[in-house]
Order: C-alpha cells, then structure tokens, then sequence
C-alpha cells in the first residue's frame, strides 16, 4: 500500500510539473484554465487527494482541447 501510494505521488508530482511548464493562462481559453477544471473536480464527492480518479482527472485534463472540450460541453446544458 506505501509503494503505491508514493508511486501515484510520484506521478501526481511529475504530471503537475510537466503541466505547468505546458499551459499558461494566456494560452487557455476562458473556463479552460488547469486551476478552475480542476477545483470542478475537487467538488466531486467521491475523488480523494491521489486517488485513482483524481490521477486520472491530472492525465486527462493536462491536454489543453480535452479542457475546451470540456468547456464546450459546459455550454451544451
């Protein structure tokens, strides 16, 4: 259990730092900035700090259309 959960820290740790050499708020669109995505992920009750959800959410999140996407479907409902 100790190794995996420094394992998902190790790639939470990575992925953060991969993400804020990538993205920049002068290059996200408005409601596409990593920050305001995922404080909508944090509200969700069941993802936990390094969980399997809340790496997932880094991962897919850390590519810039996935956000917009994201933010054009926000607009849809």
């Amino acid at each position: 259990m100790g190794a995996q959960l420094f394992s998902c820290f190790d790639r939470l740790i990575n992925n953060v730092s991969i993400m804020s050499d990538y993205t920049s708020t002068f290059r996200d669109k408005k409601g596409c900035i990593i920050e305001k995505v995922m404080q909508e992920v944090y509200v969700i009750n069941d993802v936990q700090f390094a969980s399997e959800l809340h790496i997932f959410a880094i991962e897919f999140f850390y590519l810039q259309g996935r956000r917009e996407m994201r933010a054009a479907l926000r607009l849809e409902r």
